[in-house]
């Protein structure tokens, strides 16, 4: 049985204890705040952050904070690799965004993938590539300076994960680059000024800067890929257009897809679904679908697959 620590002792992480607990062991939820520490939930205790480093070797650490991407720079400094994001999940009820990974490990047949990881952000992704494959070939694309920089401290000891400070899109090119509150919604697009937008995610979209970066074409950056990740932002159809030569190729295309606009201007999923269908690609499945306590569904993931290699 898996064990899990619960970072976030909120509501959320109320939600992912009933949602685990009946296949899984939860030994502690964790917090930063020291008023909860030693309190219980549930009858599970409350542990400060210093003490999952004693768990860590054979415990997985599921984020279950909104936020959550200072959650997992701050794992990252602590040393520890081995942690997932819950998400809530309009079809399940919930998940673990790990879910989406093991679906489609079942589809790929290599142990040797040459992968792209558009929008590493802390390493997720790439952590779960690596323990998953024997011997992958990872190309991470991270825009952001201060993650870029701590994804080469923490792969320095890899020669199979090549970083680059770099976003993906559609030409070679200098682009300005919108960094938010939180840098994992940080995107080449600015957010839109719909005013249910900013009303739910005010706070993880507010601008704190802007900086100029290189933006390059895929096709023209690798030459081969297996598995191609894309949480962008917004930019996931101008990146896959700056792939359109390696596509053919490609087995299997995991994209984060929106169904409104939260950044000006960008495309939604029935672009995004009709460019890959063009190209060869089948809708797998959807995953992560969320509406974010609205009547209207906002995002999800969605993983694609290369008819040359999967049949119906």
């Amino acid at each position: 049985m898996e064990k899990y620590i619960l970072f976030g002792a909120s509501n959320l992480g109320l939600s992912a204890y009933y949602a685990l607990k009946s296949y899984s062991n939860i030994l502690f939820f964790c917090d930063n705040d020291p008023e909860k520490w030693g309190q219980r939930i549930e009858d599970v205790e409350i542990i400060a952050p210093e003490k999952l480093l004693m768990y860590a070797e054979d415990t997985t650490v599921i984020i279950t904070s909104m936020y959550g991407a200072e959650i997992s720079r701050q794992l990252m400094q602590m040393g520890i690799g081995n942690f997932r994001t819950y998400r809530y999940d309009l079809t399940s009820e919930a998940s673990i965004s790990g879910v989406v990974y093991d679906d489609l490990f079942k589809r790929i047949d290599t142990r040797s993938p040459i992968i792209v990881d558009g929008g590493a952000n802390s390493g997720q992704t790439v952590d779960i590539f690596l323990e998953h494959f024997d011997s992958p070939i990872i190309h991470a694309f991270e825009p952001i300076p201060q993650l870029a920089e701590e994804l080469e401290r923490k792969y320095a000891h890899k020669g199979n994960v090549i970083i680059y400070n770099n976003a993906l899109g559609a030409q070679n090119c200098e682009a300005s680059f919108f960094i938010n509150e939180n840098f994992a919604t940080s995107s080449l697009l600015q957010p839109s000024d719909e005013s249910v937008i900013k009303k739910q995610l005010n706070s993880d979209l507010k601008p704190i800067n802007s900086i100029k970066v290189n933006q390059l074409r895929l096709d023209e950056t690798v030459s081969v890929v297996d598995i191609l990740k894309l949480d962008l932002q917004g930019y996931e159809l101008e990146a896959l257009v700056g792939s359109e030569k390696l596509l053919e190729n490609v087995k299997a295309i995991l994209v984060e897809v929106e169904f409104i606009r939260i950044y000006d201007g960008q495309p939604l999923f029935n672009d995004i679904d009709s460019f890959l269908k063009s190209k060869g690609f089948m809708l797998m499945h959807l995953y992560n679908l969320q509406n974010k306590e609205t009547n209207c569904l906002w995002f999800g993931d969605a993983v694609y697959l290369n008819k040359q290699y999967f049949s119906n």
